[in-house]
């Protein structure tokens, strides 16, 4: 680290410093929270088009032409 410089010295300290007050504070859990919360919400509603879509398929047919059996 000698070789970087005081700036350096004082920037690493700085980011150190951002680092521990943020993990400190609950804040990365609270960001977690949030980034499951919309994961969990996106794949129901994702879940809700998927069975939506098949049911329709389901009851409209494949428009192909019915078979022999």
């Amino acid at each position: 680290m000698s070789r970087l410089g005081n700036g350096s010295m004082i920037l690493a300290g700085i980011v150190l410093l951002v680092f521990g007050i943020i993990v400190a504070s609950d804040a990365i859990t609270w960001l977690v929270k949030i980034i499951l919360n919309l994961v969990g919400w996106g794949m129901g509603i994702l879940g809700i088009i998927f069975l939506v879509y098949g049911l329709v398929k389901s009851f409209k047919g494949s428009g192909r032409s019915q078979s022999d059996y």
